[in-house]
C-alpha cells in the first residue's frame, strides 16, 4: 500500500493537464463572429463567436481524423462542408447540404479558452510592435508606391510600414537570407492591401511559391479594420483588434483577426500554410501541480520519510 501511495504521488506530481488549443494550431482564428458566403479555408478554423457560411468550406486539406472546426457560439451553416469534426458551445442550424461535416455531440468541451486566447494575442502584438527594427524599409514611386524591405540577419529581421503607404501600394518586396525570416509591424488603425505583386529574393509570391509565406508574420497591432482584395497576400497576419472585411483573394498563411466577414460576397480564400517564424505560439510553461496533486506528493514524501526512519532504527 505505501508502495502504490508513493507511485501515484509521483505520478500525480509529475503529470501534467493537457494544453488547450492556441491560434498557432489553426489556420484562421476569429475572437468574434465569422460570416462567409463563398470561398473556403483550407486549414482548421476556430471562431470564438457565431458561424455563419453559405457555399463555404473549411479543412479541405487539414488531417480530416482531427477537429477541424470549432465554434464557441452558435453554427449556421448551408450549402458547404467542415471535413473532419466540429464542436459547437451553442445552436446548430443546418441540413444535409452541409456535408460531410461530423459535428460532435452538444456539451463537448471546447479545446480552446478564447477569452484567454484573445488576452494573450493582444499582448503579444503589443509586444511585438515594441521590437526594434534591424531591417530596412524604402518607399519609391508613391503616392502608388512599390515598398522594399531588405534584411541580412540570421533568424528574425524587424521591420515597420506606414499603413497608409501600404494602402497604396502596387508592388510590395522582401529580401531574406536563406535561415532568414521577418516580423512586419505595420502601423495605424485602418489595415488595408490590394491590387498588388509581392515578391520574395525577386521570386515572384504565388500558388507555386506560397510556402515563402511561412516566413513572414504581419502584425497589425493598432488595426481597428482588415482588408485584402485582389491581392494574394503572402504570410501570417496577427490583428487580433480588427474586423476583416476583405473580399476576393488570398493569404498565404494564419490569420488572427477579432471578426471575420460579414457581408454576402466571396470572402478572402485562406491557403492552409503555417506560420513558421514560430511568433505566434506562446512561450513555453513550466506545469504546476494542482492541489490534490500537491497533497498526493507531500504524502509520498511523508511516507518515504517514515520508512527511512524505520530502516535507520532496524540498523541501529
Amino acid at each position: 500500500m505505501r508502495k502504490l501511495l508513493i507511485a501515484a504521488a509521483f505520478a500525480a506530481a509529475l503529470a501534467t493537464p493537457a494544453a488547450a488549443e492556441t491560434a498557432a494550431d489553426f489556420n484562421l482564428f476569429v475572437l468574434g463572429n465569422f460570416h462567409a458566403v463563398g470561398s473556403d479555408e483550407e486549414g482548421r478554423v476556430a471562431v470564438g463567436g457565431d458561424f455563419y457560411a453559405r457555399g463555404h468550406s473549411v479543412g479541405l486539406l487539414a488531417d480530416h481524423g482531427d477537429v477541424n472546426l470549432v465554434v464557441g457560439g452558435n453554427l449556421n451553416a448551408k450549402n458547404g462542408s467542415a471535413y473532419g469534426d466540429t464542436i459547437v458551445g451553442g445552436t446548430v442550424t443546418t441540413d444535409s447540404s452541409w456535408a460531410p461535416s461530423n459535428i460532435l455531440a452538444s456539451g463537448t468541451a471546447l479545446p480552446v479558452d478564447f477569452a484567454a486566447e484573445g488576452e494573450r494575442l493582444r499582448d503579444l502584438a503589443d509586444t511585438l510592435q515594441g521590437y526594434a527594427d534591424t531591417g530596412t524599409t524604402t518607399y519609391q514611386y508613391c503616392s502608388s508606391c512599390q515598398i522594399t524591405l531588405t534584411g541580412a540577419l540570421s533568424g528574425l529581421n524587424v521591420f515597420t510600414i506606414d499603413g497608409s503607404k501600404l494602402a497604396t501600394a502596387n508592388t510590395f518586396k522582401i529580401y531574406l537570407p536563406s535561415d532568414g525570416y521577418a516580423l512586419i509591424n505595420v502601423t495605424g488603425t485602418t489595415g488595408k492591401f490590394a491590387n498588388a505583386g509581392m515578391f520574395f529574393n525577386d521570386q515572384f509570391l504565388d500558388v507555386s511559391r506560397q510556402a515563402l509565406g511561412s516566413r513572414m508574420l504581419w502584425n497589425y497591432a493598432d488595426a481597428t479594420s482588415l482588408d485584402f482584395r485582389g491581392i494574394a497576400m503572402a504570410g501570417s497576419v496577427l490583428a487580433p483588434n480588427a474586423d476583416y472585411v476583405g473580399g476576393p483573394g488570398v493569404v498565404f498563411g494564419q490569420m488572427v483577426v477579432k471578426s471575420f466577414g460579414g457581408q454576402d460576397w466571396n470572402v478572402t480564400q485562406i491557403n492552409n500554410v503555417k506560420d513558421g517564424t514560430g511568433l505566434l505560439n506562446p512561450p513555453p510553461t513550466t506545469a504546476v501541480p494542482e492541489p490534490g496533486a500537491w497533497l498526493l506528493m507531500i504524502l509520498g514524501f511523508g511516507a518515504m520519510g517514515a520508512t527511512l526512519r524505520r530502516r535507520r532504527a532496524a540498523l541501529a
